[in-house]
């Protein structure tokens, strides 16, 4: 969870699943809110980010995905 809130904010981080295939076959998948005005271009380098430091650190591979979700007005 560190290495994924160095670039984003916990509160937008929805599930985090780690599925263990055996050794050297780790997949992590991470869902995450992003209100309609967040810069797109700024989120997809911070998940390039994410996923590579995931497999640098952790020897794992990493799925980011994220949902749009209205604004609180």
């Amino acid at each position: 969870m560190k290495i994924v809130t160095v670039y984003i904010p916990a509160w937008s981080v929805e599930d985090i699943s780690l599925h263990d295939y055996g050794p050297g076959n780790k997949l992590v998948f991470i869902k995450i809110t992003a209100v309609p005005e967040t810069d797109t271009n700024h989120i997809s380098q911070d998940l390039a980010s994410i996923r590579k430091e995931i497999k640098q650190k952790l020897q794992m591979d990493a799925t980011l995905y994220r949902t749009l979700t209205e604004a609180v007005k």
